[in-house]
């Protein structure tokens, strides 16, 4: 009877073990998830906001001004992926802007 008692208990404990390790794993996860949403939230943002910056002229240098708008956010980045992010962004803007602005961001130049 007393071994049963004691497996019983190991049991319990691994158990409630696993379910806390899940539960860590999940919230990790789900928050990676929504960091990712934030991100490619703010990458549209900046898209834009360089766009708007370049037509009034406050900037010549979108891709410059759009990677400072995500910089003052806070946000942790690798900037590759930005980059490809931005230009992912840039292919989403209505045609004949698309083709103006893809041009000067893949090379690297905003004027």
């Amino acid at each position: 009877m007393m071994e049963l008692l004691d497996v019983t208990s190991i049991a319990e404990a691994l158990i409630t073990l696993l379910i806390a390790v899940v539960g860590v794993v999940y919230t990790y996860l789900r928050n990676k998830s929504n960091n990712a949403d934030q991100l490619d939230r703010w990458v549209q943002i900046a898209v834009s906001a360089a766009e708007q910056a370049y037509k009034t002229g406050m900037t010549e240098d979108r891709k410059a001004y759009a990677q400072g708008v995500l910089a003052k956010q806070g946000l942790k980045l690798d900037w590759g992926k930005v980059d490809d992010m931005i230009e992912a962004a840039v292919n989403q803007l209505p045609s004949a802007q698309r083709t103006a602005t893809s041009e000067i961001m893949l090379d690297g130049r905003g004027d």
